[in-house]
């Protein structure tokens, strides 16, 4: 598994965040898709998944799970959930 940092832009999303490339095979995918709910495009899952690309260069691009709404949560302060979570 590599990883890298990076930051991630989302279509007409006009948040950047901070987020770790990990590249997976298909099989990782269906994994993680089990994992986070996603049982398809067009079905009701917890997240939905959606493609990404690199804000400095465009690539690499790929996918991440998320909420289509804040579900009433708060947005944390900052671009990484790692560094709010250790100020804690």
């Amino acid at each position: 598994m590599r990883q890298r940092e990076r930051k991630l832009v989302h279509g007409d999303c006009r948040k950047i965040i901070r987020g770790q490339w990990i590249a997976v095979d298909r099989e990782g995918l269906a994994v993680m898709d089990r994992l986070e709910e996603f049982y398809g495009i067009e079905e009701q899952n917890d997240y939905e998944r959606i493609w990404v690309g690199d804000i400095e260069n465009g690539s690499p691009s790929g996918w991440v799970y998320v909420w289509a709404t804040d579900r009433g949560c708060p947005e944390i302060p900052g671009d990484y959930w790692p560094d709010y979570r250790a100020a804690k």
